[in-house]
């Protein structure tokens, strides 16, 4: 399955249809579609236009990921788009200093 979206290396959203949308990681994906990306930062860097994306519009494009190992980074990987998968619908969006966390509804 694939996607036909428009994103820029580096940028964490792409455009589908004429619309712009935030860009998750199937990585952090589980099988009963919750998401779960313990990297979130709330108050630093893209992340509070991101977070405001995400629970204004409610919905986001599932991206699949290289991933590599990353000790640096807070969730100690790093993951690099590789192909768009599907628009889902979400709910229940939370972000803390823990994780960002929602559910997926319906995908498109």
């Amino acid at each position: 399955m694939s996607l036909s979206a428009k994103g820029n290396r580096g940028s964490w959203f792409a455009v589908v249809d004429g619309e712009r949308l935030p860009c998750i990681h199937e990585y952090w994906l589980s099988s009963d579609g919750q998401y779960e990306d313990p990297g979130c930062m709330p108050g630093a860097g893209r992340w509070p236009k991101f977070i405001e994306a995400i629970e204004s519009s409610r919905r986001v494009i599932v991206t699949r990921s290289r991933k590599t190992d990353s000790p640096d980074r807070k969730s100690g990987v790093s993951l690099a788009r590789t192909a768009y998968l599907f628009v889902a619908d979400v709910e229940q969006v939370e972000a803390d200093e823990q994780s960002l966390r929602f559910k997926l509804r319906d995908q498109s």
